[in-house]
C-alpha cells in the first residue's frame, strides 16, 4: 500500500504555485497525489511535473455536474496520465433525502456505467450525512457497481466504526482517506484544524493494517482544515507515518 495526499489539503499552496507545491510533496516522500482542482497547465506539462517529483496521479475528485457533462473527456485526460480512478467528491445532503434518493441512485448508476465504458472505476467520497437513517446502506444496495473512497474521519464523526464499515464493505472500497481528529470533536470548522496524522485520537495504524489486509493500493492523507502551516502539517503526517512503518 502506498501513501498519497489529497491536494485539497494544500489548496492555498496550489493556488499560489501548483508546481512548487507538487515538487514539495514529492520531496516529503509521498508516492502520489489526488487532485481536487485541475492544475493550471497542460496534461503534458502536468505529467512531466509529476514525473520530476516522483509522484503518481492516483485519483481525481471531479464534481457530479462535471462528470455528468464531461465524463468521457475527463476519463481520457486521467488515463493519459496513468490514472484509472475518478471520484465523486461530494453531493448536497438533500440528494440523500427520501424525496430525491431514487433519482440520485439513477444518476450514480449511469455515471458508473459511463466510467466503466472508459476503463475507469467510479467511487464516491463520503462525508457524514450519508450515514443517517441507513442512507449509506441504501446507496450501497441500489448502486452495486459503485466503489467507495472511504473517508474514515467522516465515518467516525458520524458515530460509526470505520473498521467495521471497512469489513462490511470489503471488496467495494477503492482506497481510504485518512485524517485525524481532535478528542471529543463535535464540529468541523476552520477553528478546529485536523491534527497531523497520528497526532489525534483516531487509530489510524489499525485502519492502515486492515487496508493492507484488504489489498487496498492507496491510503490518502487529507485534512479539511490543516491549520496555519499546511505544508508543515502534511510533512509531519508523512514523517509520522514513516515512523509507524508506512
Amino acid at each position: 500500500m502506498e501513501i498519497s495526499v489529497q491536494l485539497y489539503t494544500l489548496r492555498d499552496e496550489t493556488e499560489k504555485d501548483f508546481g512548487a507545491a507538487l515538487a514539495e510533496v514529492g520531496r516529503m516522500g509521498y508516492a502520489g497525489v489526488e487532485v481536487a482542482d485541475w492544475p493550471p497547465f497542460s496534461d503534458e506539462e502536468f505529467g512531466r511535473r509529476l514525473a520530476d517529483a516522483g509522484l503518481k496521479l492516483m485519483g481525481a475528485h471531479v464534481s457530479l455536474d462535471e462528470q455528468e457533462s464531461h465524463m468521457e473527456a475527463k476519463c481520457a485526460r486521467l488515463q493519459k496520465l496513468g490514472c484509472n480512478r475518478i471520484t465523486i467528491p461530494w453531493m448536497p445532503a438533500e440528494m440523500m433525502d427520501e424525496e430525491y434518493i431514487n433519482s440520485t441512485v439513477v444518476r450514480f448508476n449511469e455515471l458508473q456505467k459511463r466510467a466503466a465504458a472508459c476503463g475507469l472505476e467510479l467511487s464516491y467520497h463520503n462525508h457524514g450525512f450519508e450515514f443517517a437513517d441507513n442512507k449509506f446502506e441504501h446507496l450501497a444496495e441500489k448502486c452495486p457497481g459503485l466503489k467507495w473512497e472511504l473517508d474514515t474521519f467522516w465515518v467516525k464523526f458520524a458515530g460509526r466504526d470505520p473498521l467495521q464499515l471497512m469489513r462490511e464493505q470489503a471488496g467495494r472500497i477503492q482506497m481510504i482517506h485518512i485524517k485525524d481528529m481532535v478528542p471529543g470533536q463535535t464540529e468541523v470548522t476552520p477553528d478546529i484544524p485536523n491534527p497531523p496524522i497520528l497526532e489525534g485520537c483516531i487509530d489510524i495504524v489499525a485502519l492502515l493494517k486492515l487496508a493492507e489486509e484488504q489489498n487496498l493500493p492507496w491510503a490518502v492523507v487529507e485534512m479539511d482544515y490543516p491549520g496555519p502551516d499546511p505544508l508543515e502539517a502534511v510533512r509531519r503526517s508523512r514523517d509520522n507515518l514513516r515512523k509507524a512503518g508506512y
